[in-house]
């Protein structure tokens, strides 16, 4: 098996879809692994809208078979309450918010110390195709991508989540050629 990636988005923005009442603000600052990062601060008991990444700028061949797709991003609760939780966690194709829930209930990493080095979490796979067939042509076009929503489980404070960079794998395989054996 053969990857590509990761690459960053170059298209970030807040979409309100996915049912949360809180806007990211800083949207683009999560396509640099830079400690520069997109906040979302919820009021209590309360989830954020998706923060939509897409146009990783792909060019996977046209003969290639899509094993899976890796997002991971690096994000944090910077109160570092253990009380921010993913909360809607789906990919993009062909432009429209896909419906199987990648969610894990992960819990934001504490507050980080902000080098190019701090963990990523992980959703997907290299066999994982998220619910969804795909072709090379679904991965290559800008409207590819990924949407991630969050919520605060405290039910006292408002509490922030900030991601820093969002990044994405794609795992292939390649056509295989037929068996020709020549006779003498």
């Amino acid at each position: 098996m053969a990857s590509l990636g990761p690459n960053s988005p170059s298209t970030i923005i807040s979409d309100s879809s996915s049912g949360g009442s809180t806007d990211w603000s800083s949207q683009s600052n999560a396509s640099v692994n830079d400690c520069v990062e997109a906040l979302c601060t919820m009021a209590v008991s309360t989830q954020s809208y998706y923060l939509k990444a897409t146009n990783f700028g792909f060019n996977v061949s046209s003969d290639v078979t899509i094993n899976g797709i890796l997002v991971e991003i690096k994000w944090w609760d910077s109160q570092s309450s253990n009380k921010v939780q993913d909360w809607k966690v789906r990919i993009i194709k062909g432009g429209t918010i896909s419906t199987t829930e990648m969610a894990s209930g992960q819990i934001a990493n504490g507050i980080l110390t902000c080098s190019t080095s701090d963990p990523y979490d992980s959703y997907g796979s290299s066999s994982s195709l998220w619910g969804e067939t795909w072709t090379p042509a679904d991965i290559n076009v800008t409207n590819f991508g990924f949407a991630f929503a969050c919520q605060n489980l405290d039910t006292g404070l408002s509490r922030s989540a900030r991601i820093d960079h969002i990044r994405t794998t794609i795992y292939y395989t390649l056509p295989t050629t037929g068996n020709f054996f020549q006779l003498f």
